[in-house]
């Protein structure tokens, strides 16, 4: 059997698996022993093509799978961002400091109006003290007419007539009995003056220390002593129980 007669067997063998081809030899005819090989050909054909078919389940090619779902890269935690610093509230201002409370006189105290003949051109007075802590300051207003309603004026200066005096006060732990109860040692030390509305010059000051006593009674009046006096020895031991303030 020539070549291209086995070419042929072999490829209808592969797409019909069934029957014989026949194949022309040289000399157009079929003989006895092309047949014979021919047989022993199928035979060995279709041996070979049965093993070449695969059996279920044997070397099967499966199919492709699809790829499973990538999973997202872990990124990294971001880097905290700074944060701003938080707006303070503005510090409100600090108050200035308030004098210590040391005595029962802290606050303001007038005398009221009251007559006084001083000169011509003063026929009425008014005095007011403002303590607070350890500082004191004296005011005397003199007046022309006897309500305390018109300012004196100066006969010397045509300045209005006000007196004063800034103190410093010392409370020594000492008192003493008097017609009007238990009276308390103070002493004043006057560090500036004000004579007829202008301040006394520094050169012409010179500061002085006079002693005294004082009493605040039920009914609220203040009583200093009877007199001033600028020697500790000569204290007046007893009020000027004529003479008093009352608190604004």
């Amino acid at each position: 059997m020539s070549k291209r007669c086995r070419a042929i067997r072999v490829s209808a063998l592969v797409f019909l698996s069934t029957g014989l081809v026949a194949c022309s030899g040289s000399s157009g005819g079929t003989t006895a022993a092309d047949s014979e090989s021919a047989g022993v050909a199928d035979e060995t054909s279709t041996t070979e093509e049965t093993s070449a078919i695969a059996t279920p389940g044997e070397n099967t090619v499966a199919p492709p799978q699809p790829a499973p779902p990538q999973q997202p890269e872990p990124q990294p935690d971001p880097e905290p961002q700074p944060q701003p610093d938080p707006v303070s509230p503005p510090t409100p201002p600090t108050p200035p400091p308030v004098a210590p409370i040391v005595s029962a006189l802290e606050g303001d105290w007038t005398t009221g109006c009251f007559p006084f003949d001083r000169t011509a051109n003063t026929q009425s007075s008014l005095l007011t003290l403002s303590i607070s802590g350890t500082s004191s300051v004296y005011t005397a207003y003199s007046y022309s007419d006897f309500n305390c309603s018109v300012p004196a004026i100066s006969p010397d200066t045509g300045a209005v007539i006000i007196n004063g005096n800034e103190d410093i006060l010392e409370f020594p732990e000492q008192s003493v009995t008097t017609s009007l109860g238990e009276a308390s040692f103070i002493n004043f030390t006057t560090v500036a003056a004000t004579v007829d509305s202008m301040p006394v010059p520094a050169e012409f000051f010179e500061p002085s220390t006079w002693f005294s006593i004082y009493t605040i009674t039920d009914d609220g009046r203040l009583f200093f002593g009877n007199g001033a006096s600028f020697s500790e020895e000569a204290r007046p031991l007893d009020l000027d129980v004529f003479f008093y303030y009352i608190r604004l």
